[in-house]
């Protein structure tokens, strides 16, 4: 359907305070002028989405890269924080034991137990 036709359904313009074009003539210029101005608008708005997944891409890049900057943090205290959570477990488990030996292996079995256990919780 062409815009002539469009504008020629009832209902499709109102609030026009202009009269519509009465000649074939004037109805094919409104048509052009109309048709010009819908693809100027739809061309502006292709335009402005382009340049809003141009905006989100850079966003989420700075976004993803400062998640990799924490990730890195929380490697780096992972590492340090590990030897520091197993003397303070030791030194938890031989107060509980009270003074009894443990096997390392098993401990570390237990654990890993455990852990598995509270991951799939």
């Amino acid at each position: 359907m062409d815009v002539v036709a469009l504008l020629r359904l009832p209902g499709v313009i109102t609030g026009v305070t202009t009269a519509m074009p009465e000649t074939e003539e004037e109805q094919e210029r409104l048509g052009r002028v109309l048709d010009i101005g819908l693809r100027d608008a739809l061309t502006k708005l292709d335009d402005m989405r382009r340049a809003e997944g141009h905006h989100l891409v850079e966003e989420l890049r700075d976004r993803l890269a400062r998640i990799g900057g924490h990730v890195e943090q929380v490697r780096g205290l992972a590492a340090t924080l590990r030897p520091a959570f197993t003397r303070r477990l030791d030194s938890k488990l031989k107060e509980l034991l009270g003074g009894v030996g443990i096997d390392p292996a098993r401990l570390a079995q237990e654990a890993a137990l455990l852990a598995e256990r509270q991951r799939y919780q």
